[in-house]
C-alpha cells in the first residue's frame, strides 16, 4: 500500500483572469464518486477525456504520482493526497495554464507524507520554478532534533533504525509535523518577501579568463581585446534586455574599488588598460574575470539570468531567495550549468567559500559600495 502524501497548493498572487480560469477548471472536477481526482481539472472533453486522464501512463506523465485526489479547493488553495510523492508535474501543468492569462502569478506547493519519509515545497513565479526544498527521512530527523532540546541524533540508532525508546519516538511524532510546517512556512514567507523586494541588489557575473588568454595566444593582443569587449557587452546586453533595463554595471579593480562602466566598447576599453602581452597576462592572472551588476530585485535566477545566457556562458553570484545567502549558479548558452537553482539543498553552492576563487569579496555585494 502506498504512503499517502498530503499536499497543499496556495495561490499567493493571481489576477482576476486567472481566478476566472481557475473556477472553470474547478467546475470540471467530478464530486459524485469516492474520489475527486486531480486530473479532472485538465479534462476539456476535446483534447482530453476523463477516460484518457484516468490511464496510469497519462497520470504518471502529467500529474506525477500514480494517483492523486483533491480533498478541498477554492480560489485561495487546493488540498489533496497523492501516492508516494507530491504531484509536481500536475502543479507545473496547472501553473502553465494559469500563466497564459497571468504572467505575474505566484504559486507555492508544500507537502509531507504520513510517516514522514519526505517533505518539501516548491515556489513558482510566473511559469518558472524559482525555489524548492526536498527533505528525506534523515534530513527530517535532523531538522526536528535541531529544534528540540529533549531530542538529539544521539537518541537515534542507524543500526536498529529506530529511536532509543518509546518516549523518544513519541517526542518525535508529537512534534515532527508542526516543525516541518513551520520550517516550510518560514522559508516560503522569506521567498515571497524577497520576490516582492524592489530594492537594488548587487550580482557578480563571472567568466573564465582562459578563453581570453587562448585568443591572445592564437590571434594576438588586439583581437583578444575585441573578444573581451564583446564578451562583456554580450552579458550586459542580455541583462538589460531580459532582467532590468535600468541595470548599472561596475568594474572592480584589485583593491575592489568600483568604477562604473556602460554597455559600449569605449567604456569597456577604458578598463582594459593593458598594451602588452605581459600586461594582459597580469590583467587576467586570476582564473576568472567579473563585473558587478546592480539590479532591482533578486528573483531573476530561473528566468532573466537564464535568458541572458542564450549566446554566452557565465556564473552569477548573488543573494538567493530561498537560502538567504550569497549563492552561485552557472549558465551555459541558454541552459543551467551546476549551481543553486538545480541543487537548492546543496550547501556547496553557497558562495562564501568560492568568493576568493572568483576574485570577489563580500564588500562587492554591498550596494552601498556603489555610487547610485
Amino acid at each position: 500500500m502506498a504512503n499517502n502524501v498530503n499536499f497543499s497548493i496556495n495561490f499567493i498572487s493571481i489576477n482576476s483572469s486567472a481566478k476566472k480560469l481557475l473556477d472553470e477548471l474547478f467546475n470540471r472536477i467530478r464530486t459524485d464518486g469516492e474520489y475527486s481526482w486531480f486530473y479532472d481539472i485538465f479534462v476539456d472533453g476535446e483534447n482530453l477525456t476523463y477516460e484518457d486522464a484516468s490511464q496510469y501512463s497519462w497520470s504518471y506523465e502529467n500529474i506525477g504520482p500514480k494517483w492523486s485526489y483533491l480533498d478541498d479547493w477554492s480560489g485561495d488553495s487546493i488540498f489533496g493526497t497523492s501516492a508516494w510523492s507530491a504531484p509536481d508535474a500536475g502543479l507545473k501543468k496547472l501553473v502553465n495554464l494559469l500563466y497564459d492569462v497571468d504572467t505575474n502569478l505566484s504559486i507555492s506547493m508544500s507537502y509531507e507524507d504520513e510517516v514522514p519519509l519526505l517533505a518539501g515545497f516548491q515556489v513558482y513565479s510566473g511559469n518558472n520554478l524559482i525555489a524548492s526544498n526536498h527533505w528525506e527521512e534523515e534530513e527530517i530527523r535532523i531538522m526536528v532534533t535541531e529544534e528540540l532540546e529533549e531530542l538529539s541524533m544521539e537518541d537515534w540508532s542507524d543500526e536498529d533504525f529506530e529511536w532509543a525508546d518509546q518516549s523518544k519516538e513519541d517526542i518525535f511524532q508529537d512534534n515532527v509535523s508542526e516543525i516541518i510546517s513551520k520550517s516550510i512556512e518560514i522559508k516560503i514567507n522569506a521567498i515571497n518577501k524577497n520576490m516582492s523586494n524592489k530594492e537594488p541588489q548587487a550580482f557578480a557575473f563571472c567568466f573564465s579568463s582562459y578563453d581570453f588568454i587562448e585568443v591572445m595566444e592564437d590571434d594576438g593582443l588586439d583581437k583578444a581585446k575585441i573578444f573581451l569587449v564583446n564578451y562583456f557587452m554580450k552579458i550586459m546586453e542580455g541583462i538589460l534586455v531580459n532582467v532590468d533595463s535600468k541595470a548599472r554595471f561596475f568594474w572592480n579593480n584589485s583593491s575592489h574599488e568600483p568604477s562604473e562602466i556602460e554597455n559600449n566598447s569605449e567604456s569597456i576599453n577604458q578598463i582594459l588598460n593593458f598594451f602588452t602581452k605581459e600586461e594582459a597576462e597580469q590583467f587576467a592572472k586570476a582564473d576568472y574575470l567579473n563585473f558587478i551588476a546592480i539590479i532591482t530585485g533578486n528573483h531573476h535566477w530561473s528566468d532573466g539570468f537564464l535568458k541572458s545566457s542564450n549566446d554566452t556562458y557565465f556564473t552569477a553570484i548573488g543573494m538567493y531567495p530561498t537560502v538567504g545567502e550569497l549563492c552561485l549558479q552557472g549558465y551555459d548558452y541558454g541552459d543551467f550549468d551546476t549551481g543553486i537553482v538545480l541543487n537548492p539543498n546543496e550547501k556547496g553552492y553557497t558562495a562564501d567559500s568560492h568568493l576568493e576563487v572568483y576574485g570577489l569579496s563580500k564588500k562587492d555585494f554591498n550596494v552601498n559600495s556603489y555610487k547610485l
